[in-house]
C-alpha cells in the first residue's frame, strides 16, 4: 500500500462523510421549513456527524505530522526495509508503524517503550500492541483463530521483536 493510496482511501472516506452530512443537514432545515418536527432530529444526526468528521480530519492532520507530513509518509512508505501487511492493513518501516484500517494511525517506533501481544479468551484471538512510555497502548493488528492471517501476524511480530531487539543492544 503505497501512502497515495492511503491517503486517497482517507479522503474518500472523508468526502462521503461530508457528503451524508450536508444532505442530513440540507434535508433537516428544509423539513423544518416546512414545520416537520422529525427535521430537527436529521439537523441534530448531521450536526453530530460533522462535529464527528471535524475531529476525524484532526486527527489524521496530526498522525501525519508524526510521520512528517504526505512527503514524510511517502518518502517513509518507499524506503528500503518497509514491509507491507496488507492482510492485517499496516506498513511497517525503519521508523513507523502504519495502521491504515479501520483508521488511520502511525507510530513512531522510536517513541515506543516496548510491545506487547494480548491474547483474548482461550486464545481465540490475538492482538499487537506498541506501548508508549506513559502506557498507552496502541493496538497495530488483531487476528481471529482460523480467520487465515495468522501467518502475517506472526511475520509482522517477528519484525516488532527484531526491532525492539536491534534497539536494545
Amino acid at each position: 500500500m503505497t501512502s497515495d493510496q492511503i491517503l486517497s482511501e482517507q479522503k474518500s472516506k472523508t468526502k462521503t462523510s461530508l457528503t451524508i452530512t450536508v444532505v442530513l443537514l440540507a434535508a433537516g432545515v428544509i423539513l423544518l421549513l416546512a414545520k416537520q418536527w422529525v427535521g430537527g432530529l436529521f439537523v441534530v444526526a448531521g450536526a453530530v456527524l460533522g462535529a464527528g468528521l471535524m475531529s476525524r480530519s484532526r486527527d489524521i492532520k496530526a498522525q501525519l505530522e508524526k510521520a512528517g507530513g504526505e512527503e514524510g509518509l511517502s518518502s517513509q512508505l518507499a524506503a528500503e526495509g518497509t514491509a507491507v501487511f496488507d492482510d492485517l492493513d499496516v506498513a511497517v518501516t525503519p521508523e513507523l508503524a502504519v495502521v491504515y484500517r479501520p483508521f488511520f494511525k502511525v507510530c513512531a517506533l522510536k517513541d515506543m517503550a516496548k510491545f506487547e501481544v494480548g491474547i483474548g479468551p482461550e486464545g481465540v484471538q490475538k492482538a499487537l500492541f506498541l506501548t508508549e512510555a506513559d502506557g498507552t497502548r496502541n493496538k497495530i493488528a488483531q487476528v481471529q483463530k482460523g480467520d487465515g492471517r495468522q501467518e502475517a501476524f506472526d511475520l509482522l511480530y517477528a519484525l516488532v521483536r527484531d526491532y525492539f531487539a536491534s534497539r536494545a543492544e
